[in-house]
């Protein structure tokens, strides 16, 4: 299975095994870099959320937290059934 959760970073949740894989798909080349493995879907979004907190550019704490509820809602609406 392999799920777009993000199109502008290209952001991809793929399973391998029992275990859910984050990866950042690049524009240039065909490979891929792991963000991160996770055992559950939970801490997978979990991840994903983390690492656009920690890749923002953010320049305070209220664009940091607009930046984190936009990526949480949008998970939210991804994830609906």
């Amino acid at each position: 299975m392999k799920i777009c959760l993000d199109q502008n970073e290209r952001l991809f949740l793929e399973t391998i095994d029992k275990s859910f894989v984050v990866k950042k798909y690049r524009e240039s080349e065909k490979k891929a870099k792991v963000i991160g493995y996770y055992g559950t879907l939970d801490r997978a979004i979990v991840g994903v959320l983390d690492h656009k907190m920690m890749t923002s550019e953010a320049t305070s704490i209220q664009e940091l937290l607009n930046e984190i509820r936009t990526a949480k809602n949008e998970l939210i609406e991804l994830l609906k059934l």
